[in-house]
Parts: C-alpha cells; sequence; structure tokens
C-alpha cells in the first residue's frame, strides 16, 4: 500500500501540534484540508490514528505506532530527494597528500567519498610537503600539508601537538 508523503505530513503535523488547526498553521494549509487529509490516510490504513474529543486531539494506540513509521518514511523521503537534487559531481581532483598522511589518515577518508562521489576520479600523489606547495593550483587541485603555524597560508584542517621521544637518560638537541 502506498502513502501520500503528504498525508504523512498532515499526520505528523496534527501530532506534534497537537490538534487539526495549529498544524494547518504550521503546514500553511487549511484546516479542512489537513482533516481531509488525514481522514484518507486513515481510511488507507484501515484504522483510526486519532482519538477526537471536542477540539481536544490524541494518538490512538496504532497512532503512536504509525508515528515512528511515518517519520521515517518522510526522512527517507525527504533524503532521497535532497540526494537527486543535487547537481552531480565530476571530473578529476588532483590531491597531494605528505606521506604520514597518505597511510594514516587517507584511505578511510578515500572509502568514504569514494561511495559518495563515485563519478569522481581521485589522483592521489604522496611525497613532500615543501615539493608540492608550490605545485598547487597548478598540477595539484587540493595539498593537505602540514608546516609550523604561521610560516605559510593555507587553511587549518587539523592541529596537532610535536612530541619528542627519546631514550630516559638522553638530552634533547639544543634548538639553534
Amino acid at each position: 500500500m502506498a502513502v501520500d508523503t503528504e498525508l504523512l505530513r498532515a499526520f505528523l503535523g496534527v501530532a506534534e501540534h497537537g490538534g487539526f488547526t495549529r498544524a494547518a498553521t504550521a503546514l500553511n494549509r487549511t484546516q479542512s484540508a489537513v482533516s481531509v487529509q488525514v481522514q484518507k490516510l486513515e481510511a488507507r490504513l484501515g484504522r483510526p490514528l486519532f482519538t477526537r474529543a471536542g477540539r481536544t486531539v490524541r494518538l490512538t494506540p496504532d497512532g503512536e505506532v504509525f508515528r515512528g513509521y511515518a517519520r521515517r518514511m518522510l526522512g527517507l523521503a525527504d533524503e532521497a530527494a535532497a540526494a537527486l537534487a543535487r547537481a552531480p559531481l565530476g571530473g578529476t581532483v588532483r590531491l597531494g597528500v605528505m606521506d604520514d598522511y597518505a597511510t594514516r589518515i587517507l584511505p578511510p577518508l578515500l572509502r568514504q567519498f569514494q561511495r559518495l562521489s563515485a563519478d569522481v576520479r581521485l589522483e592521489v600523489e604522496a611525497g613532500l610537503t615543501g615539493a608540492m606547495l608550490p605545485r598547487l593550483g597548478c598540477d595539484l587541485d587540493l595539498v593537505l600539508a602540514m608546516h609550523l603555524a604561521g610560516t605559510a597560508g593555507g587553511r587549518v584542517l587539523r592541529r596537532e601537538r610535536a612530541i619528542w621521544i627519546g631514550p630516559p637518560d638522553g638530552v634533547p638537541e639544543s634548538a639553534a
């Protein structure tokens, strides 16, 4: 049985706003239109979703159960519409990345990127930061590099603290 998303929106509007009039205001519809949509949904499901006593409206036990499904169905419908509304990505992105990031950080990111952007070809070059930064904008579209704070341009994506490790009786080299 197919359920129209507009019927689901009317149902959830009444359930969440506690009445047909408030739901109509929130949905920018007339009270009678919301009432008719809820009646159509109840007829399609073959059971009442609300108990009505004057202006008081409450979910029936079936309405309580159906509310969770209605939220999920609308969520999926909205997600699908948003996914199809996005312009498809394509082309090639040339990424330069320092060796440490290429082996530790990049693999899970690439898997996620491939799932989300299957039509984008990604060319990855791993190497030394100093050799890649001058090529940014020429033969590399993006460079993930590490440098001392304040020494170069770019956008900070992550900060890391340098830690020196040595033997307990060792003496660190003096920074000259």
